[in-house]
């Protein structure tokens, strides 16, 4: 399974959780249960991470303009 592909899976899980057992829907969608409940305890982390992804790239974007476009990361980083 692509990373994507899982991810869609463990959110598919992680939806329909309040209606159906975990155990059997991970079963048949052919995902491990420790895996979900570790991807699932991840999540804040993920959240977080994402966050300050958001967070930077605005003033990466204002970085990359003030070069008029010519300097990529190494440059707009240091």
């Amino acid at each position: 399974m692509g990373g994507e592909t899982l991810n869609a899976t463990l959110e598919f899980i992680a939806a329909h959780a309040v209606e159906q057992a975990v155990s059997p829907m991970c079963r048949g969608l052919s995902v491990r249960t420790s895996w979900f409940h570790s991807w699932r305890a991840a999540a804040p982390k993920r959240a977080e991470r994402r966050a300050a992804r958001e967070e930077l790239v605005p003033g990466v974007g204002a970085i990359f303009g003030a070069s008029h476009r010519r300097h990529g990361a190494p440059r707009s980083c240091h």
